[in-house]
């Protein structure tokens, strides 16, 4: 089986985000969050070595913080975007050093955080990823349209409709340009995790889909997660994919428990 770790919104650069604890700052008032980020790293790292076997990673969107402005710089550990670009590959060269990955795709977020591209650009290039403002992917036969943004609401009831609504708008476009019709569909950006599987119609044949928004690699705490996620936590983790030749694919979430965020 042909294994991908499949990522998101590591945000590298936040008080919050994913941070490799040999840039990190330290504790101050300044910069708060130290014990989220510590454990986050070190559950981070855990499953990466479970998983050391596994043959990409893939990071949908927003993988540093971007230089925010006003109040909202308190949110960032660092604030100066080629330093979170650093810190971004430090983390890619530690999965590098102590697993078997060495393919790497990066797929570009929204402009808040990574403006037109060119940071996660040239965090791709540094790391000799995949950069992409989002494709189909093929891989043993099964077809998997990966990008950040997804429409419609950010209710967790409402999910599916917002899945329904991409994987609609994927086989429109694969019928107009005469592509293939995505399997999957893998969007992120809301740092919830929901999985919904559906059954559609292809030249008079049943055909199965899978859809999947992805858990972010950053922790509750920042202004911004207290505003949309103001009675709940976000998901914080990773998906897994197994697709093996004629298999089918395997999709699996693991959610960290993070106790720090609880405090």
């Amino acid at each position: 089986m042909h294994k991908i770790i499949v990522t998101s919104d590591w945000h590298c650069g936040a008080a919050t985000g994913l941070t490799n604890m040999d840039m990190d700052c330290g504790k101050s008032e300044l910069v708060p969050y130290q014990d989220r980020r510590e454990e986050l790293w070190n559950i981070f790292t855990r499953v990466m070595l479970d998983n050391a076997e596994a043959d990409e990673l893939w990071v949908v969107g927003d993988v540093i913080n971007g230089p925010h402005r006003g109040e909202a710089k308190r949110d960032n550990l660092n604030n100066v975007i080629d330093q979170q670009c650093v810190m971004a590959t430090y983390i890619f060269d530690w999965i590098r050093d102590h697993t078997k990955i060495n393919k790497f795709l990066i797929v570009e977020g929204t402009e808040w955080h990574v403006g037109d591209g060119t940071a996660e650009r040239g965090i791709a290039q540094r790391v000799g990823a995949v950069a992409t403002k989002g494709k189909i992917v093929e891989r043993h036969g099964m077809f998997i349209d990966v990008k950040h943004g997804i429409g419609g609401s950010n209710r967790p009831h409402l999910h599916g409709n917002s899945l329904l609504a991409e994987y609609e708008a994927a086989v429109s476009n694969a019928n107009r340009h005469g592509t293939k019709i995505p399997d999957v569909i893998i969007r992120a950006h809301r740092h919830v995790f929901d999985k919904r599987e559906g059954i559609c119609m292809r030249n008079g044949n049943k055909a199965f889909w899978v859809g999947v928004i992805l858990p972010a690699l950053q922790t509750w705490g920042s202004d911004y997660a207290k505003r949309v996620h103001a009675s709940t936590f976000p998901d914080v983790g990773l998906v897994v994919l197994e697709v093996g030749r004629g298999e089918g694919i395997r999709i699996s979430s693991n959610i960290f428990n993070l106790r720090s965020q609880l405090a």
